[in-house]
């Protein structure tokens, strides 16, 4: 939200295997009438993320994955225009479960 606040667009590339979490975050900012092409969603796989580490255009990424692809956005980043780059490299999903959670609901 620091780059729509600062009057910038967001890309937000989505995860090949769940993008249904990102594309709902596009339908509320449609809900909440922002202005068209402000949030954007991109759906794809390895080549769309090293499209967007390597653009020049692109000037922040903002990671939270593997350390395998952390290292790839990492080196594409350099390589083109030096861009910065925020790359969290934490677990899978938090998750806090309870003694009364239907695991067979999950």
């Amino acid at each position: 939200m620091p780059a729509l606040a600062c009057g910038s667009v967001m890309i937000i590339k989505a995860s090949e295997t769940n993008p249904l979490s990102a594309l709902f975050l596009v339908s509320l900012s449609t809900q909440a009438r922002a202005p068209s092409g402000v949030i954007n969603c991109l759906i794809g796989g390895t080549e769309a993320g090293q499209t967007l580490a390597s653009h020049m255009r692109v000037r922040k990424l903002s990671f939270t994955g593997s350390v395998d692809v952390k290292r790839r956005v990492q080196t594409a980043s350099a390589q083109r225009n030096l861009k910065s780059a925020t790359l969290e490299l934490g677990g899978k999903t938090p998750v806090i479960m309870f003694q009364d959670t239907y695991i067979e609901r999950l």
